[in-house]
């Protein structure tokens, strides 16, 4: 048997033994012997899926030896320095042993690299302003609390071992409060939900300083209400839970996806500190602390100003590694119409994506079952181990080695022994004044979530909930009834899908499954490249959309 941990973005870092075929999970303290349905099926599309690797100069598909395909791209290296690289590696896949892909394209510094991401940084951005860190406490604290608090945080769908630790803890007694515009399976284990309006977090926890005197607020308490749709009743139900007993506040990825994400993460950190629960405040921990990172210094573009450079032709080729950037990045048809433009592209990755069929050259790994790596979890403090190779197939590395080899780059590729657990040593709260910043709707609302059937891009083509949620009020007043198709779209172009009603929107948004095709089209035609106010994220949730019926429904 293998040793086994799973490095994919939950990040959750389930561990198990392989044996062959079979997945052994190994019992883990808090929550429970199992690993998550994605990892079987991730066994299956990376190590068995019959993907060839290619080049594609001509319009015709060659499968020639991987010597030759190697020898391809870095002729193409060599030949062009003077030209410009977009270099982007996807967060999907992670696992310490990808960051050599980095430190192989530092070696020229015609390759640019990209600042920010899709995924957590807005918040990590406001973690450091606030605590000059981003930790997390030990999760063991939570079972010292009376109360957990959930804002934006999906656990049910985005993390299961953590989902399953909260009915431990609501079977202990702890009450569990959900937060969210966006009604999710994590409702069922809540002794209270509360709806909120999307981007009005901040709003709402300054609501809560200002009702419990720890802050003098220069707003009302109705005109902080009014901006978060929290009822009053409501708002007395969270003071109740503050004022009696130790309260856990878990904060959730998508509340910094918005324009004011940064400022939404900063105010809930405010409260956590006003109310003494730092000890108690969790969102998102380095999965690869203690670990050296290799030095990288090259040449940046911001995420947000990936369109604008690829229309103005900055770009003579791209490399795009774990990342499917046609479905899990804004704007995805104009970034395919400006892909396809460039002389070069390649794309290494574990399946034939939707990126790797536009590719000039594409070269199949076998993620993360091939490779030995380290890893820990984006949320537990104690989960930093090692993995096996568990099956003897082309892996990152071997690509990675392969590439500086042909090129005579000396890379230093080293296994990094496991660090010593660190003492969790509190947070230092050190922002004196925090201004409110307000995200105003403009129209119709797309929100998109998780499954917990599939991961980002990762689909795995047996999804049966592609649908376009809309709230009974909206429904009713654009004449709607069940699964009608209705076009929904944007300057950046249009998407076709079937209707469900449902509670699981309210009034003046709509929601869908992130990264899954629907009827013509997916959610991520219609996003842009609209920066948080941290500058290192997007505000993937500031999409608004026109919606009209279709005549001739399918």
């Amino acid at each position: 048997m293998k040793k086994f941990i799973c490095s994919k973005d939950c990040i959750e870092a389930c561990f198990a033994y392989i044996d062959g075929l079979s997945i052994i999970p190994e019992n883990r303290e808090n929550s429970g012997k199992f690993v998550c349905s994605k990892l079987k099926k991730f066994l299956q599309r990376e190590v068995f899926s019959n993907n060839l690797s290619f080049i594609n100069l001509n319009g015709k598909k060659e499968h020639p030896d991987l010597k030759e395909i190697i020898k391809s791209i870095v002729n193409y290296m060599l030949i062009n320095k003077d030209k410009n690289i977009l270099y982007i590696r996807g967060s999907g896949s992670l696992g310490y042993m990808m960051n050599y892909w980095d430190l192989l394209f530092s070696h020229f510094p015609n390759i640019y690299f990209v600042d920010g991401s899709l995924c957590l940084e807005t918040g990590e951005s406001a973690h450091i302003k606030d605590f000059g860190v981003y930790v997390n406490p030990p999760v063991e604290n939570l079972s010292e609390v009376d109360n957990i608090v959930l804002f934006g945080r999906d656990a049910h769908n985005v993390s299961p071992h953590l989902y399953s630790y909260l009915k431990k803890l609501k079977n202990d007694g702890k009450k569990i409060i959900y937060i969210d515009p966006i009604l999710r399976k994590t409702a069922k284990i809540s002794d209270r939900y509360i709806r909120i309006r999307p981007a009005s977090d901040n709003f709402l926890a300054a609501a809560i300083i200002k009702n419990l005197s720890k802050e003098d607020i220069p707003y009302e308490l109705n005109f902080l209400l009014e901006k978060c749709s929290v009822s009053e009743e409501d708002l007395k139900y969270l003071m109740d839970t503050f004022k009696n007993g130790k309260t856990g506040i878990i904060t959730g990825y998508g509340l910094q996806r918005y324009k004011n994400g940064e400022n939404i993460v900063r105010w809930i950190n405010r409260l956590a500190y006003f109310t003494n629960n730092l000890n108690y405040l969790y969102y998102v921990r380095s999965s690869k602390d203690g670990l050296p990172k290799p030095y990288v210094k090259n040449q940046k573009i911001n995420i947000s100003e990936i369109l604008t450079y690829l229309n103005k032709g900055f770009f003579h080729g791209a490399i795009i590694v774990a990342s499917n950037p046609l479905i899990s990045y804004p704007s995805s048809k104009k970034l395919e119409e400006l892909l396809k433009k460039i002389n070069f592209l390649l794309v290494v990755d574990t399946n034939k994506t939707e990126t790797a069929e536009i590719a000039t050259h594409f070269i199949k790994v076998h993620g993360m079952f091939a490779q030995e790596d380290i890893s820990g979890s984006y949320f537990y403090d104690n989960r930093l181990r090692s993995r096996d190779k568990v099956f003897d197939k082309l892996s990152d590395i071997d690509i990675i080695k392969a590439i500086s080899e042909e090129l005579e780059v000396k890379i230093d590729i080293r296994f990094p022994p496991l660090p010593e657990k660190k003492e969790y040593k509190g947070r230092k709260y050190k922002t004196d004044s925090l201004q409110l910043i307000e995200n105003k709707s403009e129209g119709l609302r797309l929100i998109t979530g998780s499954h917990y059937s599939y991961l980002n891009s990762q689909r795995f083509g047996d999804f049966a909930e592609n649908f376009i949620y809309i709230s009974p009020i909206d429904a009713q007043k654009y004449h709607l009834t069940d699964e009608e198709v209705v076009k929904i779209s944007n300057e950046n172009g249009n998407i076709t899908g079937k209707i469900k009603i449902s509670e699981i929107c309210g009034e003046g948004y709509l929601f869908c499954y992130k990264c899954q095709k629907l009827l013509e089209g997916h959610p991520n035609i219609l996003t842009s490249y609209t920066p948080t106010d941290s500058f290192t994220g997007i505000a993937l949730y500031d999409t608004f959309v026109k919606l009209e019926k279709q005549k001739h429904n399918q």
